[in-house]
């Protein structure tokens, strides 16, 4: 039996973030749940080797070292064409780039350096104008939200190639019996009593509001905020030093994924203020370690949540801070909202989600074999 061939472009697969997560948990799946007559081609980024890959199974997996540098718009137009030739179908799991010509894929997570340019970085919009020129090339796109699919239809009307909405899910590490990793204590942190805030100190994050409104709301426990350090650092470090905050408020930087889901599960209460998001991982994973969640009533934040979480006006600080006061102050919300979280977070699966990705590689080969 001839195996078709997916050529899926999986550079970002060691990289941080969103896209990393996405990248490993779905290659992951994709791997183990791979039908007999579909072989897959995993481009990887060049500073890595095949062996560096966590896989189930490499059974008609073939690993390509790209000579591509990641989001280098003239080397990828030179070398992925060629490292891709022969594929019968390409998926692009960030839709930055996709073939002139063939069956192609496309990933969107985001629109938001074309809906709301103002809030990312000038690099951020000119990678976000790539992405969305490209997409009218892909045979099929799959969003990460109904929010994002939405927005798609808004910025490119007519010419958006036919859409599915795949969820991404949390990691295996996230779930609500996480221990209390040993590492909190060598970051000197509470096992408990803290507020945690998760994400990269970028603009659309809203933490300098979030900072703002912790000090309206004059509740004990201390804030932590858990992430990448971005071109919104200083914003944030003005704002706790505007409110004398320095000592309450922990810039942690990043840590590790057990450190992370340990501070999930033992969090008193997990605040999600962006002002748009294109799926939310961070309040999945949140959810998945049964954190009680406070989250912004925005794009696809409320989607996501799906009833879990107490959503609020992300844009007032007023709100966000009586939010804090309320979820503080009743453990009996808390817990409510605990239980919520966790079987909000049951709803999502990187099995389901990889079944639906195949099942759109199916219909594309099945489509240009006709």
């Amino acid at each position: 039996m001839t195996r078709r061939r997916v050529a899926i472009d999986a550079r970002g697969y060691f990289t941080g973030g969103g896209i990393g997560r996405y990248t490993r948990c779905l290659v992951h799946q994709l791997a183990a749940r791979r039908p007999a007559g579909l072989a897959l081609q995993l481009l990887i980024s060049g500073q890595h080797r095949p062996t560096d890959l966590d896989l189930p199974s490499t059974d008609g997996i073939e690993v390509v070292v790209s000579r591509a540098g990641w989001m280098v718009a003239g080397e990828e137009e030179r070398w992925l064409p060629v490292e891709t030739e022969g594929a019968d179908l390409v998926h692009s799991l960030t839709g930055h780039w996709l073939p002139e010509r063939g069956a192609s894929v496309a990933t969107l997570h985001d629109l938001i350096p074309v809906v709301r340019p103002r809030l990312v970085s000038l690099e951020a919009r000119r990678v976000g104008r790539q992405i969305a020129a490209a997409l009218p090339r892909a045979s099929h796109v799959i969003a990460v939200s109904h929010a994002t699919a939405q927005e798609a239809r808004r910025v490119l009307g007519p010419r958006l190639p036919p859409t599915s909405v795949v969820y991404e899910a949390a990691a295996p590490v996230f779930h609500s019996d996480t221990p209390v990793a040993s590492a909190l204590w060598h970051h000197r942190l509470p096992t408990r009593g803290y507020i945690l805030a998760v994400s990269a100190l970028n603009p659309h994050k809203n933490l300098a509001r979030l900072v703002a409104a912790y000090s309206e709301a004059r509740v004990a426990a201390p804030l932590l905020i858990v992430g990448a350090l971005r071109e919104a650092t200083a914003d944030v470090e003005r704002t706790i030093a505007h409110h004398q905050l320095i000592g309450r408020v922990r810039l942690m930087g990043r840590v590790t994924d057990e450190e992370l889901a340990a501070l999930y599960a033992n969090c008193h209460l997990f605040v999600y203020p962006s002002l748009h998001e294109g799926f939310g991982l961070p309040l999945v994973e949140a959810m998945a370690c049964g954190a009680p969640v406070i989250a912004s009533r925005s794009s696809s934040i409320p989607e996501v949540a799906g009833g879990a979480a107490l959503l609020v006006d992300p844009r007032r600080t007023a709100s966000l801070a009586s939010a804090l006061r309320r979820v503080d102050h009743d453990p009996v919300l808390r817990q409510d909202l605990r239980l919520r979280a966790r079987a909000r977070a049951r709803s999502f699966s990187w099995t389901r989600a990889a079944d639906a990705t195949l099942a759109v590689y199916a219909r594309e080969l099945e489509a240009r074999a006709a």
